[in-house]
C-alpha cells in the first residue's frame, strides 16, 4: 500500500528509474525502524487513516530528502 502511495503522490517522479526500487527499500526500512505504530495502524485498519495522511506525507518527504542527499 505504501509503495503505491509513494508513486501516486509523486515522491518517485524526480528519481531515475534505476533508483526507485532502492528508494522504496529505503522508505520501508525507515518505517520498520522508527514508525512501527503507524505500520500497525495501517495493517489493522487495512487503510491509511485520514488523520495519518499528513504524517505519512511528512515521512515520505523526509525520506526522499535523505535518500537524494545520500545517493548523489
Amino acid at each position: 500500500v505504501l509503495s503505491i502511495l509513494l508513486v501516486n503522490l509523486g515522491y518517485t517522479d524526480k528519481l531515475a528509474k534505476d533508483k526507485i526500487r532502492a528508494f522504496e527499500s529505503f522508505v520501508h526500512n525507515h518505517l520498520l525502524a522508527s514508525q512501527k505504530d503507524l505500520l500497525e495502524t495501517i495493517r489493522t485498519k487495512k487503510e491509511i487513516p485520514s488523520d495519518a495522511e499528513p504524517r505519512v506525507k511528512s515521512i515520505f518527504q523526509s525520506c526522499l530528502d535523505n535518500f537524494v542527499a545520500t545517493n548523489k
